[in-house]
This record gives structure tokens, sequence and C-alpha cells, in this order.
């Protein structure tokens, strides 16, 4: 800070003089510029300062110090990417100085993509001959089949079994096992967990962040993850470790059953020290059981040892049993990593052991990236992380907190119920209230929970924790408290239906859903809403009906989806906008809209789609789409399944662009002939994904062989689809233009995917 006087004592002391003869107009000139300027010359200092180094320079100059140290430039991503090249210049030096290693290769593609990984090569894999001259023990020349694990392991990064040679290129022909092939293994979900407390007493309050499990089927002491006992993958979060390439419990894969049996059993015997446990360490371990007993409030943390893994696939099955022979037998459940799902013990009364009420899991799910609700970081520019008060004329955002075992006063209730219903007494028309709902929480009961937003009103529902703020000095204006969008979830096992309270002149209000897990769908009723968001949530069909229903034809409502997975859309002309950025629609029976413009942005639908008009870019489209109107709007950049489409005009879509530069080649051809070859055509470039099934991890994410037209076929050369703000096709690229920098003279490199289908996965966690 430059302290008052300095710049005008540094004038000549003739212009000091003169000037205070004139009445001092310089030295108040000159205090202006001190008061004034003095914060933007301490900036442009500061940032100055901080542009040197490249911890702390701006985004824009990372290209011009990568350029010092001959730092390729890596091709732009998405700005929703939230990609930053920081590391990978940062790091250029200590890439190069450990060149050819594969340590290096694996440290290389976590600084550019973002994904663990881990770098294979291929010629330690080969079978050989031994030598008793030089003994290898850790390359046998036959491969182990008698080991359960090395079979579970077999094609992955962690493989050790021996091969013989594989000739062909890594890079262009997907061959591993040669001398000169180095295979960089990636893993493109990521682990997401939920808060993990270790520290008692074991509140309710201190396990919001846990998820609750649900009763599974009808037989005591079964409980499961997902609603009706659907298997649900668990994951491990991944531990990136500068120091050595990552083990198999450092990688965000999915859980199997035998390591963790093998661990939970020597934990339970004592022949494992807990402070050398991988899969159950203190710091990070695969998950955490907490049991609230009967009669007792608070929960209580099941040590892993009282764990047992087992395959839980069809209910029900015999609990496990406190004491054997008299004699305890420290087993409190059984539990399956692979499908969430678990057997508490038996009650056991005369023991003192009261039976299990409730369960709460700490986990983490595998997830492509932000979409579809989670424990992932929801906060962006669109949704208020501060909640401001008003200026006391009535404009206060109504706050309602919705906490388990809350007193359902004042604007604290206990479930979402109570909350609904003081909303819908208390408010007035063009009010504008936001239920948090601060804990991972179940709504169930009846078929239908009642929404009811009165006309010209905002009302928000959003999953998230709320904190309230602290004053740093006195007299500061402080805001209402601050939402905080992540590890939060509201599952309903119920299906919404939105309604309002009308008056007179008054337009109907909005709802926005915020972090929801709708089991059975939402309906809106006519006349109820003007618009409905609904973000980063998941949305299924129910039994009977679709995901979301909008009778009536007042042509009012506008349903606005971001980030999210929804089932089918059946609407009347009620419905006059849908509106889909960052969406995946499942295939589920259909999207029935005759009376709405569709606006889609990076959009994977599986779904047939019938509406009014169309405007969309960036998706693809499996199921097959019809317009009523066809001479307004258009379709770009997008791949398109169905060879019967009704549709505006495109520009730049698939198979199109790559059949107008092949049609040439049969002008002389028969009409079945261009047929058959356009119908090759769009097979050759159908989109290939992972796994094509809602609840699993993976769902819609394209799969690493997908075609160049459709992974790169984007506007500004992105990816096609619901996940083309992530870029994972040109953070792939990114990584393969480097190899030829860090690759060891003669070997050859190439990227492949260590993320497994649903189906590959069932087969290696046996047993």
């Amino acid at each position: 800070m430059i302290e008052p006087g300095t710049l005008y004592s540094l004038l000549p002391a003739y212009f000091r003089r003169r000037d205070a003869e004139l009445g001092g107009q310089l030295r108040a000139l000159f205090d202006v510029l001190e008061r004034e300027g003095a914060a933007v010359i301490d900036g442009d200092i500061d940032a100055y300062e901080d542009s040197l180094f490249v911890e702390t320079c701006a985004e824009a100059l990372l290209h011009e110090i990568g350029a010092l140290v001959g730092a390729p430039r890596l091709r732009p991503l998405p700005p929703e990417a939230l990609f930053s090249s920081r590391a990978f210049i940062g790091n250029i030096l200590r890439y190069r100085r450990s060149k050819g290693t594969p340590r290096a290769l694996e440290m290389l593609a976590r600084d550019v993509t973002l994904y663990s990984a881990k770098a294979v090569e291929y010629y330690q894999h080969l079978s050989a001959t031994p030598s008793m001259r030089a003994p290898r023990l850790d390359r046998p020349t036959v491969a182990d089949l008698d080991t359960p694990d090395i079979l579970a392991l077999h094609g992955t990064a962690f493989d050790r079994s021996p091969r013989t040679p594989d000739m062909r290129s890594i890079a262009r022909a997907r061959g591993r096992y040669n001398i000169p092939n180095v295979g960089v293994h990636v893993w493109r979900l990521e682990a997401y967990p939920f808060d993990c407390p270790r520290q008692g007493p074991f509140t309710l309050a201190k396990l919001a962040g846990t998820l609750p499990m649900l009763p599974w089927g009808n037989d005591p002491g079964h409980f499961a993850l997902a609603p009706g006992g659907n298997p649900m993958p668990l994951f491990m979060p991944q531990q990136n470790r500068d120091d050595r390439s990552p083990r198999p419990h450092e990688v965000p894969e999915r859980l199997r059953r035998l390591p963790l049996k093998l661990e939970l059993d020597a934990l339970a015997d004592g022949t494992l020290d807990p402070e050398n446990a991988l899969w159950f360490s203190s710091r990070n371990p695969a998950f955490q059981l907490y049991f609230q007993l009967d009669g007792e409030s608070d929960y209580r943390l099941v040590a892993p040892a009282a764990v047992r893994i087992g395959a839980l696939t069809s209910p029900p099955y015999t609990q496990p049993l406190p004491f054997a022979g008299g004699l305890p037998t420290g087993i409190e459940a059984a539990f399956d990593p692979a499908t969430a799902r678990l057997v508490v013990r038996a009650p056991d009364l005369a023991n003192g052991f009261p039976s299990v009420v409730n369960v709460r899991l700490s986990c983490a799910f595998g997830q492509p990236g932000p979409l579809g609700g989670g424990a992932y970081d929801r906060n962006d520019r669109q949704s208020p992380f501060r909640i401001d008060r008003g200026d006391g004329a009535g404009d206060e955002t109504v706050i309602y907190l919705v906490e388990p075992g809350a007193p359902n006063t004042g604007n604290r209730f206990a479930d979402l119920s109570a909350a609904l219903a003081a909303w819908k007494d208390v408010s007035n028309v063009k009010r504008r209230g936001i239920i948090v709902i601060t804990a991972n929480m179940v709504d169930s009961g009846a078929a239908v929970l009642p929404v009811a937003v009165p006309a010209g009103s905002d009302l928000t529902i959003v999953a998230a924790e709320w904190s309230l703020p602290t004053p740093t000095q006195p007299g500061e204006a402080l805001p209402q408290g601050y939402i905080i969008r992540r590890s939060r979830r509201m599952l309903a096992l119920r299906r919404l239906s939105v309604t309002t309270v009308a008056s007179p002149g008054i337009d109907p209000g909005r709802l926005t859903l915020d972090g929801f897990v709708c089991d059975r769908g939402i309906r809106v009723n006519e006349g109820a809403l003007t618009s409905l968001d609904i973000r980063h949530s998941l949305v299924k069909d129910s039994v009977s009906v679709l995901a979301i229903e909008a009778p009536g034809d007042t042509g009012q409502l506008t349903v606005n989806l971001y980030r999210s997975i929804c089932g089918g859309i059946k609407a009347g002309s009620a419905l006059s906008r849908l509106s889909a950025e960052g969406v995946i629609f499942t295939a589920s029976e259909g999207m029935t809209l005759p009376g709405a413009e569709l606006d889609f942005n990076g959009v994977t639908a599986f779904a047939d789609i019938t509406a009014k008009s169309i405007e969309a870019s960036n998706a693809i489209f499996m199921g097959r789409l019809r317009m009523a109107r066809t001479q307004s709007g258009c379709v770009r950049y997008s791949y398109l399944g169905a060879a019967d489409n009704r549709l505006p005009r495109r520009f730049r879509c698939q198979p199109d662009l790559a059949w107008e530069g092949k049609k040439g080649e049969y002008e002389m051809s028969s009409d079945a002939e261009r047929a058959l070859a356009l119908e090759r055509l769009r097979l050759a470039l159908q989109p290939r994904f992972l796994d094509v099934q809602p609840d699993q991890p993976a769902f819609a994410l394209p799969a690493l062989d997908t075609p160049r037209e459709i992974a790169f076929g984007g506007e500004d050369e992105t990816e096609m689809g619901a996940y083309r703000f992530l870029g994972g096709a040109i953070r792939i690229a990114n990584l393969t233009d480097q190899f030829a920098d860090f690759v060891p003279f003669g070997m050859e490199a190439g990227v492949l995917s260590a993320d497994r289908s649903s189906a590959d996965a069932s087969r290696r966690n046996l047993p």
C-alpha cells in the first residue's frame, strides 16, 4: 500500500513550493491519485508477480509460460470441462527427466486427461523359456488357472498372466502383447464418495452425508441401497499418487467380492494389522456401515472385521447369528459390494442383541462426470450459492430446512411432506421459497407426493448442505445462508404430483428440483406450472406411466432439463417447450409431445421422439424422430440413427455427411446397391456405448472405439452426446499426441479403456 504523500514527495522542491503558494491544487491531485490508484497499482504489481510462476499465473498466460519450456499446446476442451493445463506445463520438465519410463507416462496421462492411468510394458508379459542362469519368478511361462483373482484380472491393467506374441500394432490395430507395445490404461469413470464419518457419537445429523439403505423384499434383516433391491455396484475412490504406479485398490474401479473377502477374513482372524489394510484403511475405506439398534437414537459404526462378504443375488438369506455354541461370533452383517445388498445379524434379546432397525452406508458411486446427481459438486453459475436478504419489503426468500428428527416447527421439518404443507399454507403470490433437504433422505408413504405451487410463486427443492454465515466484523450485512450442493440426494419412492393454488389474474408458478432421484416420475397437472426445471436428477419411468406426464391443453408449460437422466415423457398441448442440455433420455416407451418445441444441446436419446419442431446441436439420436413442422428448426452436428426420420434441415449431421463424401462412388449403381451401401455406412458409424442400461455406472458413455465421426463430429470438433461437456475424446487425443515425445524410440503406445461394462464386470466378480 502506498503511504500518503509518497508520490507528492518525489516531485522537485520547486514545484512543491509553487504549489503551496498557489493553494495546493497539485497536492490535492496527487492525494486523489494515491487514494484511488493505489489499489490499481498494487493489483497490477501483484498480477505481475503472480504471472511469473505457473502455479499462480492467470489461465490465459499458461501457454506463454509453456512456450518458455517448449510445452506443446493442447487441444482446447469445452469450458464446462473445467480443465486446466497448469499441471501439464508445471511438470513438463519432470516428464522429460524421466522420459520413457512407465511412471512418466502415467503422470503425463493424469495431467493431460485428469483420468487415473496405469502404463503397462507388454514385453514383460511375454512367455519365455526360463533360464537357471537368470531366473525370473515374476514372469512365469505358464498361466495360473487355479487362482480366481488371476482370472478376474484377465485382460486388465493388473493382469500378470504370460502371453504369446501379438504382432499387431497397439495404436492402429489394438494389439497388445508384443515387445514394442506399451499400453496406457485409463479409467474414465470417477468414483464420487459420500461422507464417511469415523469419530462418534454417530448421530443422525453427523451421518447426514451417508446413504440410507432400504428394506429388501419382505424378509427380516434384508437391506439394499437401490429401491426394490436392484443391484447397484459400488466403487473404490481413486487415490492418485506421485511416488509409484497405482495398485488395484487405488483406482476408481468396481469393488470385487474376492479381494474384500480375503482382507476382511484376515482382519477377523487377526492375521492382518488394520494399519496395513488396503481396502479398509482408516483413511480411505471401501465402504462403512452404520447400524441403528432398536431402542437407540444414535448409530453404531460396524467394524470391518465384523462384516463378511457374500454374493447376495436372490433373497431370502439366513441372518448371521450373534452367538453360536454359546460363544459370540463377531459377525454383524453379510454385504455384497457388487449389488449393494446387505443382510444384518439376527436379533438375540436374551444375550442383549436387539434387532437392527435402520442402516446407513458410506460408499462411492462410479460416474463418467457430473451428470444425473450424486456426491459430486453441483454448484454453478446458474444456481445461487449465496442466498441474500431482501430489502425488507416482503421480498425475503422463505427458507425451509428438511432435517431428520426436526421438530416440524418454525422453518425446520422432519420430512419433505411437512415442509411442502407449510409452504402451501403460508406462501402468498409472487413469493420465492427454497426447501433445502440437508441430509440424504428417502421419501416414502402413499402413492403420490403432492407438491402445491401457488400462482406466481417460485419454489426450489434442493438436496444440499445448508450453512449459516459467520460475521467477521460488527455491523456486517450477512446473507440468509449458503447452499452447498454436494454429497446430498433425495430419493422419492412415490410419484410427485404438482398442483397449483390459483389466484385470479396471476400466472402459475415455477418449480425447480435439484439433486432428486424420482423413482416413480413426476406428474404436472394442467395449469399447475409455467416452468419445471430439473437439474442434476434422475427421473425414472414407473411401472405403468412415464417419467414425466403433463396432461392438458393450456400450452403454457416449459420443461427445462439440465445434466439429468430422464425416462419417457408424455404431454398434451400443455407442454409448449422442452429444453435439454447435457441430458440422457432412456430407451423407454418414447416421448410423445405433439405441442412442444424441442431445444436440445448435448443430448443422448435412446427413445423415439414425436414433437412439434426441433432445434438440436451436438446430439445423438438412436431412435426415430418425427416432427410435425419441417420448415422451422434445424438439427446440427448430430447423429441420426433411424433411416426414416421426419426432420427440418440438417447441417453436418451423420451419417449424412459421410454419405455425401461417398455417394459419388455409387453414381452408376442401382438404387438397391446404393441403399445397401448407405445401410453399411450407417452401421459402421453407429455410436458404441460402454453400457446402455440406465441403472449402470457407465450408462451412455461412448466407448473408446466410437467412430471418429461421432467422437469429433460435434461443434468445434467436440464429442456428440450428453457427455460432450467433458471433452473425453479430446482428452484422449491430447494424450496420444504426446506419445511421440515421451515414448522411447522403437516403442509404440496406445490408450486402452480400463472401464468395464456391466456384463464384463459381472463375469469377473465370480466367485
